[in-house]
Order: C-alpha cells, then structure tokens, then sequence
C-alpha cells in the first residue's frame, strides 16, 4: 500500500483447505495492529498475524498450518516543484539582492520539512547583466523515507538593466590664439565639460578617433579647426544604453605680431623726390617686432613732393610705401612712423666790390 500517512491494517483471512462439521466454528482473532510509515519496524513480510480458535477442536485430527499475510507500506511519489526568486532593477550604482524560493507539491502530506538544502538561495549583483541562483535539484535531499520525490528546480536570478534614459556627454576640444611666428602650432585634446548622469563616468567611453582628430594646427595667419566630433567618441559601459555625445572642435587662431616701421632721415633739396630705399642703406630705418628668422627684403618710402619740407605720419602722403619681409608683411599687424625731412639746399653767395685806380688831381 502506497504510504498515506495513517495506519493499514488487514483483518481478513482465506485459504481454509478444510469444511467445518455442521455445528462447529472458527474464531479468528487479528494479533497485527497495522503499519502506518515505510521505515516502521513492523513493516515487514508476514506481519499480518492473527491466531485463531476450533469449536470441538480437540475432535480434529491432523496438522494445523497457519499462514500469515503481510501489509507493507511503500514510499508515495512526489513531485517538489522549487521555483527560485527573480528579480529585476535597472543600473542606479548600488548591488540589489533576491532570495529564497517557493515551493509546490502534488502530494499534500509532503511539506518543507521533509527535505534540506544545500546550496544558495541568494543571486545579486550592481552592474548591468544576470546573476543566478547556484540551486539545482542536486542541492535538495528528501528526509523522509515515506515518499519517493523528485526536485524540479527553476534557479532564482536577480536582474540589472541599462539606463534607458538618454545620458549626453559633453566633449570640447582645447583652444588656443598664439601670434604668427612664421614656424606651424599647434593645440591638441579635448576635456569633457559635462555629463548628465553623475553615475556615467569619463572611463565609461573610450576615444575611438585618430590624433589628428583632435588636433588643429596651422602656420599662417588664421584660425584652424579640429576634425573631431561625436562620432569618434563610443560607450564603453553596458551599464547604459543610449549615450550621445556632444563635441565642440577645438580652434587654434594664429594672429598677426605687432610689427613697428620707423624711418626718420633728411636729405638736401635736390630738384627731386625723397627715395629712402632699406636695402641700399638701413641708415634712418628702426624695425622692432620680426619673429625668429624674418627679415625685412624691401623697404621703399617715397615722399609724395620734391618740395623741401618734413613729410611725417604713416603711408598717408606719401607716393609709395613698400615694405616686404621674408616670411610675408601680411603676417604682421603694421604700424608706420615716417618722417623724411627735405633740408634747403646749402648756397655760397659771393659779393665783389667794385674797384677803381685813378691819376691824382
């Protein structure tokens, strides 16, 4: 008999091989009182025992055989249905735990306290992912020899999504304004001004561009512009879904040095136009502000008028103005002070009496 929990038992008896005269009896009396759990010390063969009495039985002649029958009790099958515990949360930093399980059976004599557990019941975890449960029907033992179960188990597992919301990364490029000297510059990197998420960090993605991308440089006069933008920027953390990245390049302008001309020089009247040429003779030329390794070419200053007289001022009055370096006047911000003076022209005058020799008379 399958095990139900309450004791069986069997009074009955059979396989009388004899016929009782007319007016004699048998009187059976049951001497096994049943047998309720599969590891009782009665549940065993023959054990259904019983003793029994003959009306004039001192009139039978012969052999008396008593058989006894036997009542077990064998383990009913069950089937412990173990579902672990889930759970899920999205990514906010911080570790999240789940544990324990529930617990059905399809045998109601059969409860949590017919079997032990030897395994883990917790799952947790901080970053994006699963973590599982180390339960299996191997980490569940039956206790109770009354049933024959078998553990179906589901691991619990506890669950990490990635932030769904947006997180915007903002990226600038380094800038720089240095004058012109006359050799290339250059700026490089970028800084991130800002991010959205406290949790999202600068390690979180990674710069997938070459150096040049976040490098400008230049040479002459002018501003030049990093090739970077957001896509040389990639997310490197699971953890976060959507990630937008917002770069402002870097600038490097390159502005003129301040370049001063200055020429102060007389010559006398001569019929003609003051010429002072800078390559012929610097005499009366003061050039400050060339960078490293610019020289002047040409420098001609023409005054507008042969007339004697002081021309002064920057290129207003003046015919030509013509000044030139090696590495280009137009990497320079020019200031000019001119004065050419045209003196009178130095005259000897000679006056001779007149004389006269007379006779006296």
């Amino acid at each position: 008999v399958m095990y139900g929990g309450t004791a069986v038992t069997d009074t009955t008896a059979d396989g009388l091989n004899f016929i009782l005269p007319t007016g004699d009896t048998l009187a059976i009396t049951p001497l096994f009182a049943g047998v309720t759990n599969v590891g009782d010390a009665t549940n065993t063969d023959n054990n259904n025992t019983f003793s029994y009495t003959l009306g004039n039985g001192g009139s039978y002649a012969g052999t008396r055989d008593t058989v006894y029958g036997t009542v077990k009790v064998v383990p009913a099958v069950v089937t412990a249905t173990i579902a672990g515990h889930t759970a899920t949360a999205e990514y906010d930093g911080t570790e999240h735990t789940v544990t324990g399980w529930d617990a059905s059976y399809d045998n109601t004599l059969y409860t949590a306290a017919d079997y032990t557990f030897a395994g883990d019941s917790l799952a947790s975890r901080t970053h994006a992912g699963a973590d599982t449960m180390g339960m299996s029907p191997a980490s569940f033992t039956n206790t109770n020899a009354n049933f024959d179960v078998t553990f179906s188990v589901t691991a619990g597992w506890q669950e990490i999504t990635p932030v769904s919301a947006t997180v915007t990364v903002e990226i600038k490029g380094a800038s720089d304004s240095v004058e012109f000297t006359g050799l290339e510059q250059k700026v490089t990197g970028y800084t991130v001004t800002s991010i959205s998420n406290a949790l999202y960090k600068d390690t979180c993605f990674a710069f997938t561009g070459v150096e040049a991308d976040t490098t400008a440089k230049g040479t002459a006069i002018g501003s030049y512009t990093m090739g970077m933008d957001g896509s040389r920027f990639a997310n490197q953390s699971a953890d976060f879904s959507d990630v937008s990245f917002v770069v402002t390049p870097g600038v490097l302008t390159i502005t003129p040095p301040k370049l001063t001309v200055k020429l102060d020089t007389v010559k006398p009247y001569d019929g003609t136009v003051f010429v002072s040429d800078y390559t012929q003779s610097t005499s009366g030329w003061t050039v400050t502000g060339l960078v490293a390794g610019d020289t002047v070419t040409a420098g001609t200053v023409t005054s507008a008028s042969a007339n004697v007289g002081t021309y002064t001022g920057s290129t207003a009055g003046y015919a030509t103005v013509a000044i030139a370096t090696l590495k280009g006047i137009g990497n320079y911000e020019v200031t000019y002070d001119f004065r050419q003076e045209i003196d009178t022209l130095p005259t000897v005058v000679t006056i001779t009496g007149h004389t006269s020799t007379n006779v006296y008379d």
